[in-house]
């Protein structure tokens, strides 16, 4: 049930912003409120079968109106139910907990969920009006079998990989729902819209978006014919919420698994295990940002949060803690960085004297911002998947765990395409045009991830501007996660599945009715499915997949970053080639003792270094910790043959 007021963490804001827009939220919720919370039941479902069966049969052609009316119709009025019931606790969830990308998501979903029930209300007015045409009835019927009707067979591998959308009902969307779907869409892909909603929640941009999409959502909702109905009192709700005050990390790795791992058999209890082991991990490790000290938290939405005198326990869950202040802080002072450094790029400024450093700070203060709004996009995603999933909701979880995999697959790609361009820079060096081209290149692949967008904006920020005529168009999430599924087969399939969750053509509203034998249990292989996915993507591992390339490129700029003169020359000074060798003397100095580590010579990049020293000497590694020795931070080796060996990093720089 929709709980008022509506988005209650950013109310305070938003009714100061909007003044009299935001009554109508609570005014919908509390019209919807009176109506059904939970499906109706199927008394029958052999017969139910027999009827799915006929329909099919007869390809949607059904001539008899009382069949369609004794047959049909019951059942239509039950299935229709259940995935919108699950998308408005999800939405719910999300709303009263401020999580305004996760609100995006599912508002996006309830915009195409009201494409296919116009069509069910479409079939019902036609049947009570006497309007019978036997053409568009048929298609309408086959439509409904597709996406409202439990389906009478599971999709093959092909068919999951197909396109899920189905352009054609969505054509006849009305123009206010057209409208604010396609400006959710700015909010829920690695796009310019997402990145500023995680960086500045708070802005009136934001808050008309979301009143306007749920007030264009709930007033078409609620003038479907069945909309009103009320609930039959003997009915139990199917759909739970997360009541326990524990970590849903820990409920997930202790509760859930233990309770859904039986309905997805045919997966190794160590796959079980090894998922329960990450998240309890990831609850470990919620608060390692609470010991950060010295971070300025008065900004932004936490700065308009307390200038508007909302209680600190009444802010959006994420930054109620201070290890969700110091996360969002730490993401602000990055996006303030890139605005900084962008600014003085922007034509007009009259700051581009030195055009080949300030490129150099917007590449590293660009590729920063684009990793740490990556992973601050998927730690919110995956506690909310978590929780969803804790509360047996499918279709909440699958959106969450679909846009992680989105962010993913564009994380990678990224990091694939700069690691290209920078071995193409140190092929060049130290020729300067090309040097210069190749990193004019990664500039533009950072900005297509960062600045993306098919909307305009009422707020652009400096590196939006910067961007703003090279990249015009938003990112294509589908390009990623194809070539993703080249090296991980099985990503697109995984993909296509939640993909045809979300669009209703898997998990359709029949479908999640439950059987006989299955009851409200019909969702549970598929949110077990879910909690390995998830797993997938918190594991460390998968952390290090997506970003390890990236953060590598990005240290090697930072490095530029502080003397970029004679950038080529620099470059080519870093450069190990294959075959090369360090030499004593020259290339490497000290002895490998804690007393005299090894160091290797300005130019080189330590850990490229490091390695490329190992494998050398032919160094097998049994272990390696961080060290403090008496000239910095290095590493400790204990090698296979016996030897401690010392190198200090005498090129870190912590601050």
């Amino acid at each position: 049930m929709l709980t008022t007021p509506i988005f209650r963490p950013w109310r305070p804001l938003w009714d100061a912003q909007l003044a009299d827009a935001t009554r109508q939220l609570d005014e919908l919720a509390k019209e919807r409120q009176k109506g059904r919370q939970v499906p109706p039941p199927v008394h029958d479902w052999s017969d139910a079968q027999r009827v799915l069966l006929a329909a099919h049969l007869a390809k949607g052609r059904v001539s008899s109106v009382k069949f369609m009316q004794d047959k049909i119709e019951p059942l239509l009025k039950a299935c229709v139910w259940p995935r919108w019931l699950l998308l408005e606790a999800a939405l719910d969830h999300a709303a009263t907990s401020g999580d305004l990308h996760l609100s995006a998501l599912i508002l996006r979903s309830q915009i195409e969920e009201l494409d296919a029930l116009r069509t069910v209300a479409i079939v019902l007015s036609c049947r009570e009006q006497g309007s019978w045409n036997a053409e568009a009835m048929a298609n309408a019927i086959q439509t409904m079998t597709k996406r409202v009707l439990p389906r009478l067979e599971t999709k093959t591998d092909e068919q999951l990989i197909e396109q899920a959308t189905d352009a054609a009902t969505a054509a006849t969307r009305s123009e206010p729902l057209q409208r604010v779907f396609d400006r959710l869409s700015e909010y829920v892909h690695p796009n310019y819209g997402s990145h500023v909603l995680t960086v500045r929640p708070h802005g009136v941009e934001a808050a008309k978006v979301f009143v306007e999409a749920f007030v264009s959502i709930y007033e078409a909702f609620l003038s479907l014919p069945w909309a009103k109905d009320g609930d039959d009192s003997r009915e139990e709700p199917t759909q739970r919420g997360q009541t326990d005050s524990r970590d849903p990390y820990l409920i997930l790795a202790d509760d859930t698994i233990p309770t859904l791992k039986p309905a997805f058999p045919g997966v190794g209890e160590k796959k079980w295990d090894d998922a329960a082991e990450c998240f309890r991990h990831r609850a470990a490790c919620e608060n390692n940002w609470a010991a950060l000290e010295d971070l300025p938290t008065d900004i932004e939405a936490i700065r308009a949060l307390s200038a508007n005198s909302v209680p600190s326990d009444s802010w959006p869950e994420a930054l109620r803690t201070v290890a969700g202040q110091n996360r969002y802080a730490f993401l602000v002072a990055q996006e303030h960085r890139l605005a900084q450094d962008a600014a003085h790029l922007v034509a007009g400024t009259g700051l581009c004297d030195d055009k080949e450093r300030l490129s150099v700070l917007v590449l590293v203060s660009g590729l920063n911002f684009a990793i740490n709004v990556t992973e601050h996009k998927l730690d919110l995603l995956a506690r909310q998947a978590a929780r969803l999933i804790n509360a047996e909701n499918v279709l909440g979880a699958t959106l969450a765990v679909r846009s992680m995999l989105e962010h993913h697959a564009v994380a990678i790609e990224l990091g694939d395409k700069l690691r290209a361009l920078w071995e193409r820079a140190e092929k060049g060096a130290p020729n300067a045009p090309q040097v210069a081209e190749a990193f004019a290149e990664a500039e533009k692949q950072i900005a297509r991830v960062l600045a993306g967008s098919s909307q305009p904006s009422e707020v652009s920020s400096s590196w939006r501007s910067l961007w703003q005529e090279t990249i015009r168009r938003p990112y294509n999430v589908l390009g990623p996660v194809k070539a993703l599924d080249a090296a991980q087969p099985g990503f697109l399939k995984t993909y296509g599945l939640l993909s045809h969750i979300v669009h209703g053509t898997v998990c359709t509203g029949g479908d999640l009715l439950g059987t006989r034998s299955g009851g409200s249990k019909a969702g549970h292989p598929m949110l077990a499915q879910l909690i390995l996915n998830l797993a997938r993507l918190c594991d460390t591992d998968a952390i290090l997949d997506r970003q390890a390339v990236s953060m590598t490129v990005a240290h090697r700029l930072d490095v530029l970053r502080r003397d970029p003169s004679g950038l080529g020359e620099r470059i080519k000074a870093m450069n190990l080639l294959e075959g090369q060798k360090l030499k004593p003397g020259r290339d490497i100095f000290g002895s490998g003792t804690a007393n005299d580590p090894y160091r290797f010579r300005d130019g080189l990049l330590y850990h490229d270094a490091y390695y490329h020293y190992l494998a050398q000497e032919g160094i097998q590694v049994r272990n390696r910790r961080l060290e403090q020795l008496s000239g910095g931070f290095g590493d400790r080796v204990e090698a296979e043959d016996g030897r401690v060996l010392y190198f200090l990093n005498d090129k870190l720089h912590l601050q």
